[in-house]
């Protein structure tokens, strides 16, 4: 025969029984959570309570006890039974509080008569010393008034037309975001900000325009987050008037799993770099963090296993490279059947990129008659317009561009003429970097992945940290060294256009361009970032003479005015050199002083043995910091190495021309058998000053020429001329023009075979 039920649960062990409670116990809670006559809310993520009530509220055990009870005698028993409980507490409460109220009454009354007392003559006291301190804490609080208005005033007076609008002044915008962009230093909107965030929040389509550095990520992503909530609670409060059973009670989590699909994005960016993706990705998590939402990038390079892992748990906001996307498009990894709003942010690089097949084959799993459909770009060729036509449903157009400067108005430009040979470049890139950047970070752009690579091998940077970084590099390893860049890590950071492309980095000071592009647009996302967040930023294009043509064309293009400049001078180079220095001593670590002290006693005594002073002393330790332990032998007029600029001066008369120069040269050189024909690199005359002349030289040539018109001249060359090596060029001295294009000494010797060869390999390449 069986035996009974409760016999075999008698006769099992503890686990089996802990088991069945169990069950029951979540039988019972679900049968509740369905009727739910006493509002009693269950939540699926509580694991450590059973119940939770709404409000807050701990009930006692009595009413836990009566929702079992609801079980088997109905609910009209129960609701009775709950009525009388809570009345019987709510009485003894009741009763508690008029006798303590009674008891405070009569403290309150004994209290007043005392404090009355002795109040009057405290208060006499301290009004004395509270006046004193209070004229002067008012003094100290309108001084910083009218401090910050002052300040207030300038900055608007800063801010360009369209802007001034905070983000706290807008309804729309989460207050807490606003606070969190405050704490960052961003507290007005840009033009591009302003105009932008009204059209997205109304689900217009948009094409839009604006200057590198103002903002576009940030334009485009606040409204976004804050649309993406909105339809998050309209959904919920349709879900809540909807269902009656829970009688105003609504919980998120299950509406999550109910009427919105959050496994699938809602959000799609596209980007056409893996940096670039990144950000953006970055940029949306601290907006997004206030709404809990679940942002992601997906590009090449990364693993797939960790990113098919990310896409199952789901995700709301995706942002990332073309090419990626499509792989996890068609291995079913991501769904855009969901996707609401899309930007294509640097469209018109993605085009040019050759991604135009690749985001035709994503916009076919998007819905676009439902999707909005944003366009945002520093530039907008003419082919863009038919790409909108396609994809975009009555786009508004918002450009901020000035349309005669189109970089930002805070960069300046600057044009100094070099070598064309790369190698040549590498050699004056750390003086250039150490008199313009003033100790900040800086971006050398170069055309090629070799040439970044060259500027790396050629031992450019003695004193000063970089790194490489263009396509050739590990994906990880290139996050690895914008992150170090943007912690500071590093000054100088060499790249191909990879990063030239929307990337934001606040402490870049300076931009060097080591060639003149052909595309305008290049140069404008190059320049575009330094000067961000209104800073004021600097941007050098070395140029070379052939690339005189393009310079001119690149100005009419973008609007702007290059200021031309020579090569840095070894005196501007050393002191700034001196100056890099010393910061490092002010800011060095003093825990580890006591392990240099003895030597540094011992390096005393040995300088005063010697009669060294303490300032060449310290002027010694100085040179080694700095690395500039050699003077660098090199042309004032082209910046070719191991040339020296010589200043021949006719005591006697104005110089007439560059032949008449080169003629006294050769002349005054055979008299000291020095044959310099043929061997003179380039000529200049001071316009201003036309008794002064300077021309290059090789330098162990010119060494000999020097001693031997100092030793071996006769006095009448003496007294007629000066030579001399040249330390500086005068200002005034115009080196953009090219060498002998205005003299007949341009026609008689350009055919020469020796110096027709290196102009052409120097200036006519």
């Amino acid at each position: 025969m069986r035996k009974p039920f409760f016999k075999l649960l008698y006769n099992a062990g503890y686990k089996i029984k802990i088991y069945v409670t169990i069950c029951l116990l979540l039988f019972v809670n679900i049968y509740l959570n369905k009727t739910n006559p006493i509002k009693v809310i269950h939540y699926s993520y509580e694991k450590k309570h059973l119940f939770v009530f709404p409000h807050n509220k701990n009930y006692s055990t009595l009413k836990k006890k009566a929702l079992f009870k609801k079980y088997r005698y109905g609910f009209n028993k129960i609701k009775n039974y709950w009525a009388v409980n809570s009345y019987n507490e709510a009485v003894s409460q009741t009763d508690i509080t008029t006798e303590v109220q009674k008891h405070v009454q009569v403290n309150e009354n004994a209290n007043e008569k005392v404090n009355e007392n002795a109040n009057e003559k405290v208060n006499e006291n301290a009004n004395e010393k509270v006046n004193e301190n209070a004229n002067e804490n008012a003094n100290e609080h309108a001084n910083e008034k009218a401090n910050e208005q002052a300040n207030e005033k300038a900055n608007e007076q800063e801010r360009a037309p369209g802007e001034g609008i905070q983000f706290s002044d807008i309804n729309e915008i989460n207050k807490n975001i606003a606070n969190y962009l405050k704490t960052k230093g961003i507290k007005y909107m840009t033009k591009i900000q302003a105009k932008s965030f009204g059209l997205i929040y109304e689900g217009n389509d948009m094409i839009a325009r604006s200057e590198t550095g103002s903002g576009k990520t940030l334009a485009f992503a606040l409204p976004l987050v804050e649309k993406l909530h909105k339809m998050r609670v309209q959904i919920g409060m349709s879900k809540q008037s909807n269902d009656s059973s829970m009688d105003g009670a609504y919980t998120y989590s299950k509406m999550n799993t109910t009427e919105i699909d959050t496994k699938n994005p809602s959000i799609l960016v596209l980007e056409p770099t893996r940096e670039l993706s990144k950000q953006v990705e970055t940029t949306f998590k601290e907006i997004s963090k206030f709404y809990n939402f679940n942002v992601m990038s997906i590009y090449g390079g990364e693993s797939y296993t960790y990113q098919e892992n990310k896409l199952r748990k789901g995700v709301d906001i995706v942002t990332g490279t073309p090419g990626r996307i499509i792989d996890h498009i068609e291995r079913n990894n991501l769904s855009l059947k969901n996707i609401k709003y899309l930007v294509l942010d640097e469209a018109d690089e993605m085009l040019n990129l050759g991604f135009t097949q690749d985001i035709e084959r994503i916009l076919r799993h998007i819905d676009l008659k439902k999707a909005q459909v944003l366009l945002y770009s520093a530039t907008t060729p003419s082919w863009i317009k038919d790409v909108c036509s396609k994809y975009l449903k009555n786009p508004r157009v918002v450009d901020v561009v000035d349309s005669v400067n189109k970089t930002a108005k805070n960069i300046k430009h600057i044009a100094i003429k070099t070598p064309h040979d790369i190698k040549e470049k590498a050699l004056l890139l750390e003086d250039v970097i150490l008199v313009k950047s003033n100790g900040g970070q800086v971006i050398i752009f170069t055309r090629t992945k070799l040439e970044a690579d060259t500027l790396c091998s050629e031992g450019s940077f003695k004193s000063l940290s970089f790194a490489v970084l263009h396509g050739n590099i590990a994906q990880s390893t290139r996050e690895h060294t914008m992150q170090r860049f943007r912690s500071g890590l590093f000054q100088v950071l060499i790249a191909t256009d990879i990063a030239a492309r929307g990337l934001d980095i606040n402490n870049v000071d300076l931009v060097i361009q080591c060639y003149c592009p052909m595309d305008t647009n290049i140069y404008i996302h190059r320049a575009g970032r330094t000067g961000r967040a209104n800073k004021n930023g600097l941007s050098i294009l070395l140029y070379s003479d052939e690339d005189k043509h393009n310079l001119i064309k690149l100005e009419r293009a973008c609007g702007i005015q290059f200021t031309y400049e020579k090569l840095p001078n070894n005196e501007d180079v050393f002191f700034s050199a001196s100056t890099l220095a010393a910061k490092k001593i002010e800011n060095l670590n003093t825990d580890v002083l006591p392990f240099f002290q003895k030597t540094a006693i011992e390096l005393i005594n040995k300088c005063n043995a010697l009669n060294i002073t303490q300032t060449d002393l310290i002027a010694r330790c100085l040179a080694i910091i700095s690395k500039k332990e050699n003077i660098k032998k090199r042309s004032l007029i082209s910046g070719l190495s191991e040339i020296v600029t010589l200043n021949f001066v006719n005591k006697t008369r104005s110089w007439k021309n560059e032949s008449d120069i080169l003629y006294w040269i050769n002349k005054v050189s055979n008299e000291l058998n020095i044959n310099t024909f043929d061997k003179i690199l380039q000529i200049k005359l001071n316009n201003k000053d036309k008794t002064s002349a300077f021309f290059d030289l090789n330098q162990n040539l010119a060494e000999q020429l020097i001693q031997n018109f100092e030793n071996l001249s006769k006095q009448e060359s003496k007294q007629m001329f000066h030579l001399a090596v040249a330390q500086r060029l005068p200002d005034q001295m115009d080196l953009s023009s090219d060498p002998y294009s205005n003299s007949r000494y341009s026609q008689q010797h350009r055919r020469r075979p020796s110096y027709g060869v290196y102009r052409r390999r120097h200036s006519y390449r």
